[in-house]
């Protein structure tokens, strides 16, 4: 079996350039792999690597922020560390929310992973669910700020939540653009 000298994908066709990189395959078992002239790719991948750590990063904690929530423990915010008892206790209708958003952080964490496999196989469908992820969270942000707002009568719409909210946006359209230069990539 051949590999790519560039993305280390394995070729499946047996065609002498690899289709996500198009850089030179080499059989795996010939000496001095990597040694060969690589030819360049139009658009380099290296925020693509980048990402697929950042998406193992945010499932981890995505997923454990979730479990604090139905622990009842503490749990890092944008405010800092916060003790989920506390606000149980002072705000007893944040309850249901502190669930909701359990099972929310743990499904995001769950999809976040699913999103870093379809990116790394280079899965056509991986830009598409990365798009629905960040669409996602800030339907999701919106939804939370909204029902904390409304449980703590108070206006949770501040500036730093607001930008939170305008970096996913950002991001969203960064990496949409990223991705469609990209697409002839992902295939499989």
């Amino acid at each position: 079996m051949k590999n790519c000298t560039s993305s280390e994908a394995p070729d499946k066709e047996n065609s002498e350039v690899c289709p996500y990189s198009n850089a030179d395959l080499q059989d795996e078992t010939a000496e001095g792999i990597g040694t060969s002239e690589i030819k360049t790719t139009e658009y380099p991948m290296r925020w693509h690597k980048c990402l697929l750590v950042l998406l193992i990063i945010g499932a981890v904690i995505n997923a454990m922020i979730g479990i604090a929530f139905i622990a009842g423990g503490k749990v890092l915010t944008i405010r800092g560390l916060v003790d989920v008892g506390v606000y149980y206790s002072t705000y007893p209708g944040l309850e249901n929310y502190y669930r909701f958003s359990a099972v929310i952080n743990i499904a995001v964490g769950v999809f976040q992973f699913i999103v870093w496999k379809r990116l790394k196989e280079y899965r056509s469908n991986g830009p598409v669910s990365l798009k629905t992820l960040y669409v996602l969270v800030i339907v999701f942000r919106l939804i939370n700020l909204s029902w904390m707002s409304s449980v703590m009568n108070t206006n949770l719409f501040s500036a730093k939540n607001c930008w939170v909210i305008i970096g996913w946006v950002v991001m969203l359209i960064i990496n949409s653009s990223y991705y469609a230069k990209r697409s002839e990539l992902f295939v499989n």
